[in-house]
């Protein structure tokens, strides 16, 4: 993985040849916070995954976060199990998969349990 820190955004650059396992922890943007992802060959459908194993959301995003060429795979949680976009931050995903991704309530896939993949 290789970042940068340029005009005050955050660029990673993920290399890496497997999935990113998140092993129940999700990834925050914070708010004010800018962060470009990138990953494989730019402008192709899939790339790295980051993988959530069905124990956490992928992307909780307060801030500003830009996704290229990513896969978000297997995330879990009561609202936007794969990416959650809070009213005030923005999400700009760009030949991203995003695949198995489960909103859940209570433990299971009803009740008040909202948008599985965003």
């Amino acid at each position: 993985m290789a970042n940068a820190l340029l005009d005050g955004i955050t660029r990673i650059f993920l290399t890496s040849e497997g999935p990113i396992d998140l092993n129940g922890v999700e990834l925050e943007v914070a708010v004010g916070t800018h962060v470009v992802i990138y990953s494989g060959v730019l402008g192709r459908r899939g790339g790295m995954v980051i993988n959530g194993e069905g124990r956490s959301r992928i992307f909780n995003i307060k801030g500003t976060l830009e996704l290229e060429s990513i896969t978000i795979r297997n995330g879990r949680a009561q609202y936007g199990g794969g990416i959650f976009v809070h009213s005030s931050a923005t999400a700009k995903l760009s030949h991203v998969a995003i695949e198995a991704c489960k909103a859940i309530a209570g433990g299971s896939t009803y009740g008040n349990a909202y948008g599985g993949g965003v």
